[in-house]
């Protein structure tokens, strides 16, 4: 029986390549070698994080030049959960920025912060176009450093606001829409291929630690499958992989209150395996809204605030490119109110309704606004 997952083409990870993806790749590599024992931790005490950022301070600047150069997706089929050793490393790295990020608003070494922020910007929104996990993983990274520095917003020098704000707008412009679909759509087919090797090698036990035990019902219908009926359950298997991409793909372009997910209907005997690897895309979606309103809402505030250090006053209306202004969820312009020099800028959130920028303790729903705080 044929493979579904599509050949890609072989990619070599190189120093000096010119490449952004390589560049994050070497990074999250160079961060395991310097810091091996401490890459899978949850938990640092004050001294572990001042230690992990100042050991880290090569591999941050490594991710600080990658940032500067062009960004094409390279994604690889995953046939586990389990991340790649390179994005272990990377997680922490990325904690690493955030430590880093806290100190110099200790500090009020703005432009430091800035810095950091910024290099974790430009990495999630990079990496938010490869797949789903990648975009989960850059998400968490974002958050993370942003949150030092968003309650400080009105601090910032004149010219630190003016960098960051053109960092956040660069990376926003270089985004690729539902590139990130695309790497999903591989794993979704080695999904595929984990099972159907699993079934020419009776060893489909093993599925049930891949996937869990709700994936029994599944595992014991292809326990059952007579060969000769092998070949039609797995071309339908993987022609519904390919069908709940083109969905996904179709929902992307919708607010998020109108998405629907993916149902398929008529006789689906896969369905108990296959709906492991069809949601996630649905996840990434999700995921990526909320990374996109953070960003855009960051530098927006940014140019925002610009204008009443120059004026004295809010800009009336956002005057900014859509790719700045564009509210992910409900794809209309963000909410925003000025007077004076106050002004009130929030997403509305998943649920596609003004709720007058209330919010919880994570500034998530029911709108999504920058700082909770504020």
């Amino acid at each position: 029986m044929p493979k579904f997952t599509p050949a890609t083409p072989p990619h070599e990870v190189r120093e000096n390549s010119g490449r952004a993806f390589d560049e994050y790749v070497l990074a999250g590599e160079e961060t395991l070698k310097i810091a091996p024992d401490v890459a899978r931790r949850v938990s640092f005490t004050s001294g572990m994080r001042k230690k992990v950022a100042k050991d880290l301070a090569a591999p941050m600047a490594r991710l600080a030049r990658a940032g500067q150069l062009p960004f094409e997706p390279v994604a690889r089929p995953r046939t586990t959960t389990e991340p790649f050793e390179w994005e272990i490393g990377l997680r922490l790295l990325g904690r690493a920025l955030a430590w880093d990020a806290k100190d110099a608003v200790e500090h009020e070494d703005w432009d430091r912060a800035a810095n950091r922020v910024g290099t974790a910007y430009r990495l999630a929104l990079d990496l938010s176009q490869v797949d789903t996990p990648l975009a989960t993983l850059g998400a968490a990274i974002a958050h993370e450093a942003s949150a030092t520095l968003t309650p400080h917003i009105g601090r910032l020098p004149l010219e630190v606001s003016k960098k960051l704000q053109s960092t956040l707008a660069t990376a926003l412009a270089r985004q690729q829409g539902t590139a990130h679909l695309e790497g999903d759509l591989l794993s979704m087919l080695a999904g595929v291929d984990t099972v159907r090797e699993a079934y020419e090698t009776h060893k489909t036990d093993g599925l049930l630690t891949t996937l869990g035990r709700d994936a029994r019902p599944g595992v014991l219908y292809l326990q059952r499958l007579a060969p000769k009926d092998a070949a039609t359950y797995f071309l339908g298997f993987s022609n519904e992989m390919q069908d709940a991409a083109k969905h996904w793909a179709a929902q992307a372009e919708l607010p998020a209150i109108d998405r629907k997910p993916f149902q398929p209907t008529g006789e689906r005997p896969w369905r108990r395996l296959a709906r492991h690897w069809q949601e996630v895309p649905g996840i990434g979606l999700k995921t990526r809204d909320l990374l996109l309103a953070r960003a855009r809402l960051f530098a927006v505030a940014l140019a925002c605030h610009l204008q009443v250090e120059q004026t004295g006053s809010a800009p009336e209306k956002l005057d900014l490119p859509p790719a700045l202004v564009t509210d992910p969820y409900s794809k209309q312009p963000f909410v925003y109110l000025a007077s004076g020099p106050d002004f009130r800028l929030y997403s509305v959130g998943e649920d596609g309704r003004d709720d007058g920028g209330d919010t919880d303790s994570l500034g998530v729903r029911p709108d999504v606004v920058l700082d909770p705080g504020l």
